[in-house]
């Protein structure tokens, strides 16, 4: 997955740094990868869910932010898990009644959206502890993760090896590369749920009336818009104000928000 690309320049070697980014509840230690460059590029990995936690480059101005969404320590990605960069295993997506049939047998997964098994029944690869396999640097700064999900993991067949592989070259383009090898069949889909804002992480959301209204009109119910309440400052938009039939109705935003706010409540906005 080719993620971006830093500004013009004369090749430069990347590089790759490791350190401690604290300590599970049972005592299990995680470690911080870091991939950077000369372009000002920098990716910042996590062996907690072999997650994606930041990622830094500069806009045509030279100017650096985060563009990626995430939390700032470890004990946020435990305590308020919301698939923020994470690798999702072993299925990305739902699995509709948290069912599927392989070779003339049914499996059934754990339903942790509704009826539905959500990027792998909420005990995933994204709540896993993955071992750093390997890290180097050269004309790419790479680090290799592996993970190995038992048969019967939330109910899959097969045990299945996986592997993650990070890479940030001198030119500032970030890969992700994923591996699976099982011993009997299974079904297997592996992502990363990153999510940017390509204005920085912690920039202001302005919203446009009408957009939001849009927004809000097609995917707000009444009583979604009362969760929101202290958290938007809503007005209603008289063009799209008048509720359909399925009992959705539109508003506008009259204040602008942070990252910071929207990550804090994020359980309303991100699956």
């Amino acid at each position: 997955m080719a993620v971006l690309t830093g500004a013009s320049g004369a090749a430069q070697s990347a590089e790759v740094s490791r350190a401690p980014a604290g300590t599970l509840n049972d005592g299990t230690p995680i470690e911080a990868i870091t991939l950077s460059n000369a372009r000002g590029v920098s990716a910042r990995i996590l062996s907690y869910g072999a997650t994606l936690q930041s990622l830094i480059a500069p806009d045509r101005a030279g100017k650096s932010a985060d563009v990626l969404l995430g939390y700032d320590d470890l004990a946020s990605y435990v305590d308020h898990p919301n698939y923020f960069g994470v690798t999702v295993g072993r299925y990305a997506n739902r699995i509709g009644g948290g069912r599927f049939a392989l070779d003339g047998k049914t499996y059934q997964l754990p339903l942790n959206d509704k009826t539905n098994s959500l990027h792998g029944g909420g005990k995933g690869f994204d709540k896993a502890v993955w071992r750093v396999v390997s890290t180097h640097g050269g004309a790419s700064a790479e680090a290799v993760l592996s993970y190995h999900s038992p048969d019967g993991d939330s109910g899959y067949p097969g045990a299945l090896d996986v592997t993650v592989t990070y890479a940030l070259d001198d030119a500032g383009a970030l890969t992700i590369a994923y591996g699976a090898t099982t011993d009997k069949p299974t079904v297997v889909n592996m992502t990363n749920h990153a999510i940017f804002n390509l204005a920085g992480e912690v920039a202001h959301f302005f919203f446009d009336c009408r957009a939001i209204a849009q927004f809000f009109f097609y995917c707000c119910s009444q009583s979604f818009r009362k969760k929101l309440n202290g958290f938007f400052d809503f007005v209603n938009f008289d063009a799209h104000s008048k509720t359909s039939s399925s009992g959705k109705a539109c508003f506008a935003v009259k204040s602008p928000i942070t990252m910071t706010d929207v990550l804090s409540r994020s359980k309303y906005f991100f699956t």
